[in-house]
């Protein structure tokens, strides 16, 4: 593929998810262009993320927001592709006054806070899709393992 068609295709991945991609997004075995295209056409994941005009994300474990996005009625959206909601008297705000909508969902849903080793999962694998229905409440440790099933897998000992 060309580089045009990569970054056509790039640019139409996210209009569909509404987020910066991340290089396991095109990580799937079905014929579509893969990270590793892009890599070796712009040189790097992340220098392809540019010509598309979008920020890359920051690493892995940094839940951030992008410092020159403005706050628009009341929300952000994270460089993950997280809803934050403006909420400075919620009991437990991420960054002092921000709430992530899919866990506050989740409690109105239980009618209890979540405990600090509950997560809530994106059953599509959308961060912006937030109704109930797409939601599924796991440990860290439930959550750990559907994401990164080789760190859960057993080893041979002979």
């Amino acid at each position: 593929m060309s580089k045009i068609q990569l970054l056509s295709y790039m640019c139409t991945w996210v209009k569909c998810y509404n987020r910066v991609p991340r290089k396991c997004d095109f990580d799937v075995p079905n014929g579509e262009p893969n990270a590793k295209s892009f890599s070796r056409k712009f040189g790097s994941w992340s220098n392809a993320l540019r010509a598309s005009g979008l920020v890359p994300r920051k690493t892995y474990g940094q839940l951030g927001v992008h410092s020159n996005q403005p706050i628009k009625q009341g929300y952000k959206i994270t460089n993950r592709g997280y809803k934050l909601l403006y909420m400075p008297s919620y009991h437990k705000p991420y960054d002092g006054i921000y709430v992530a909508e899919h866990r506050l969902i989740m409690e109105q849903h239980l009618g209890r806070f979540l405990k600090s080793y509950e997560v809530v999962h994106h059953k599509d694998r959308n961060p912006l899709n937030n109704d109930i229905r797409n939601l599924k409440l796991m440990t860290v440790s439930e959550h750990t393992a559907l994401h990164r099933p080789h760190l859960f897998q057993r080893r041979n000992c002979a």
